[in-house]
């Protein structure tokens, strides 16, 4: 391999995230809030495509200090956010991250971004360290869904 095309691998790798064979996130994106709002959401499907379980222990962003992973219960007739530790996906499943679900909540923004930027999420995954997507910000959701392997 030549130096030029080592380096445009290392670069599509350190674009895409860290590589862990085991996970596949795809669909990212962060949804869009007015500029006085300090947090909000982020969304993303995880694809275990190992033959061992994948268990999510945390997650960050660069737009945001504090990230956490949440789910939505419903308590009393209401629906409420509850903070969860870890995520686990068996081999061969799926979680969605989506309105209504489990989700990022992504705390304490200095800044909001605009619809159409791009944010990173992050996963840390217990086996592997943290896989890394870019997410497009976006009122409604990504207009393309995109797969990383990680």
């Amino acid at each position: 391999m030549t130096a030029n095309r080592a380096l445009a691998a290392a670069a599509i790798l350190l674009w895409s995230g860290v590589a862990s064979s085991d996970a596949i996130i795809s669909g990212a994106w962060v949804r869009a809030m007015p500029t006085a709002q300090s947090m909000t959401a982020g969304y993303l499907t995880l694809e275990n495509d190992g033959d061992r379980p994948i268990t999510v222990i945390g997650a960050s962003s660069d737009a945001s200090p504090r990230v956490e992973i949440h789910t939505t219960v419903r308590r009393e007739g209401m629906q409420r956010m509850q903070q969860v530790e870890t995520l686990e996906v068996a081999p061969g499943e799926r979680v969605e991250l989506a309105p209504g679900g489990y989700h990022l909540m992504l705390r304490d923004m200095p800044r909001m971004p605009a619809a159409g930027d791009h944010v990173e999420l992050c996963l840390e995954l217990d086996r592997t360290g943290p896989a890394c997507v870019t997410a497009v910000v976006s009122r409604d959701g990504p207009a393309t869904a995109t797969r990383h392997h990680h």
